[in-house]
């Protein structure tokens, strides 16, 4: 039996200018005590309030659809967003990594990663036949909770921020076409 898992990552790369700083910054121990003063405020690289917020609304609004259960596991899960910290992992690499649009020849690129430590999504598994030889099926069912999208809008506003905008020529994934969240 084979069954293949993803990391529960969203992605955003972006061309740049010149070589960048990333959250290495965060080494430095005066740098990383500088973020740290700023989250108590609500600033800084560690905030995500509009994710929290955005998942609140949509967990809320679907509330009377979910199985039993689920809406109970979302509001823990909300607690964990408000409370505690990381939620999310931010990570920077520098050079290309991510699709479907290909890099172009001799460019240099940026690539941003959110990975959400709390899944929202409710995957399912099931056994297919009474044949033990033949696989499961298996439905992550990514993408059904909206906080996907909202990471990678976070992701995007990332490299329309001053000093990451300065340092950017273009977004080419998910690309500058999609728009909505149905594109993405």
């Amino acid at each position: 039996m084979t069954l293949t898992f993803r990391a529960w990552t969203s992605f955003v790369t972006s061309e740049t200018r010149r070589n960048i700083q990333s959250l290495d910054i965060l080494r430095d121990l005066g740098d990383a005590q500088k973020q740290i003063e700023l989250h108590a405020d609500g600033k800084g690289m560690h905030t995500l309030d509009a994710i929290i917020e955005a998942a609140k609304e949509h967990i809320l609004r679907n509330a009377d659809t979910y199985p039993p259960g689920w809406l109970e596991q979302f509001k823990i899960h909300l607690e964990r967003l408000e409370n505690d910290a990381p939620t999310c992992e931010i990570i920077t690499f520098p050079g290309f990594m991510s699709g479907p649009n290909p890099p172009e020849p001799g460019k240099k690129y940026l690539s941003i990663f959110a990975s959400l430590n709390q899944c929202f999504s409710r995957d399912t598994i099931h056994g297919a036949s009474n044949d033990p030889q033949q696989d499961p099926e298996f439905d992550p069912h990514y993408f059904e909770e909206e906080i996907w999208f909202e990471f990678i809008k976070l992701l995007r506003n990332l490299g329309q921020t001053t000093p990451l905008k300065d340092l950017i020529v273009k977004e080419t994934n998910p690309g500058l076409n999609v728009t909505t969240d149905n594109d993405l």
